[in-house]
């Protein structure tokens, strides 16, 4: 029984990885998309 609760402990952190990756590609996309759309000298480090 213990085992099988890693199991899914394991199973949830990957999909919560996928989840977080997948929203920190898309907020990258969006803000490259919207400095590419105003002017560039807006983005600095």
């Amino acid at each position: 029984s213990r085992k099988k609760a890693r199991t899914g402990w394991i199973i949830f952190g990957v999909n919560f990885g996928i989840v977080v990756l997948l929203a920190i590609v898309g907020f990258g996309l969006l803000i490259a998309t919207g400095n590419n759309m105003s002017d560039t000298n807006n983005f600095s480090y």
